[in-house]
């Protein structure tokens, strides 16, 4: 079953597809399958990289819900800003702000094998309870994700203490002025935020319910790629190591030899302990299932940590 839903989506990946929204199921432990929609920019490349937005859908987060924030915010506008976009369905009614949660890291994973993911991590968006959804899965999985979108949405108490993982993710909260409510939960969640330092916004749109009709017609996803352009690297040598470096990164992920042993140097040595490694190359017979490559995504961001360190090191090593 594995097998074929893996050969299902290589199949909507392929290294041209034209524009639509497939649906997905992933395997999850316990019996858990976890159901998806992907939708696909127009001319997709499997060879180039994409920003890539996962998206949260709000009231019971069924597919319905999905179908309707593709329709909404993040369909057609998402094919031709050439945006990817992942939306899940909560498994067995569990939302992801209340347990389900726990089974996306295997989603994540999958995303990542994927899809290039332009700037080395994804954003994430939310309304209602996608947006409290999205507090959650951000604060406990902050690494993958460069920014956070709330039309509305706030953090639970519960996830209070860890609002200040998001210090490397601009969060972005939307609410319909008309809603006490979900104002008051909004502001608290702001005002938490902003004594930790976070890039945070609150926009109260006023005469508007708790899911703002302005961010509609593709409002939203002007607002998601204005945010993704301004984190663009810069042109020149920094851009081009902060390139490399996401390069590098992603095919360690994928777990590509080629691609990942290219952005070595010729007289580069890798530093590993694995010995199914040997001579700066992978074995023909290496498994490259991505959990045996895990260490590879590891040593690679101890790599990236290291050259930073010797670029910006006040003295010599």
């Amino acid at each position: 079953m594995n097998r074929l839903l893996t050969l299902t989506l290589m199949t909507a990946l392929a290294v041209t597809a034209p524009a639509q929204v497939t649906w997905h199921e992933l395997a999850i432990a316990d019996g858990i399958e976890l159901e998806y929609a992907i939708n696909l920019p127009d001319g997709y490349d499997s060879q180039r990289t994409y920003p890539v937005l996962l998206a949260l859908p709000r009231g019971p987060q069924t597919r319905e819900m999905v179908e309707g924030g593709l329709r909404r915010y993040w369909g057609a506008q998402a094919r031709a800003a050439g945006w990817v976009v992942v939306s899940p369905v909560a498994p067995k009614g569990v939302l992801f702000h209340a347990g389900a949660e726990s089974v996306l890291p295997p989603l994540l994973a999958r995303i990542r094998e994927q899809i290039r993911i332009s700037q080395g991590r994804m954003h994430l968006a939310g309304a209602a309870n996608g947006g409290r959804s999205a507090f959650r899965i951000a604060t406990l999985y902050p690494y993958e994700f460069q920014s956070v979108t709330v039309m509305p949405g706030h953090a639970a108490s519960s996830d209070n203490a860890r609002l200040k993982r998001l210090r490397n993710t601009r969060v972005r909260m939307f609410v319909g002025g008309e809603d006490d409510h979900w104002v008051g939960e909004s502001r608290k969640t702001y005002r938490l935020l902003s004594e930790q330092k976070i890039d945070v916004t609150l926009k109260e749109l006023q005469d508007q319910r708790t899911v703002p009709s302005s961010l509609d017609d593709g409002a939203l996803m002007k607002h998601l790629v204005s945010m993704h352009a301004a984190s663009a690297w810069p042109d020149g040598a920094i851009g081009d190591v902060h390139r490399a470096l996401d390069d590098f990164n992603d095919a360690a992920a994928k777990a590509d030899e080629d691609r990942y042993f290219g952005l070595f140097a010729p007289e580069a040595t890798f530093l590993g302990t694995d010995t199914r490694i040997s001579t700066g190359r992978i074995n023909q017979g290496y498994d490259r299932q991505l959990e045996t490559l895990c260490h590879l995504h590891l040593q690679s961001i101890c790599l990236s940590f290291s050259f930073f360190f010797f670029l910006f090191s006040p003295t010599p090593l």
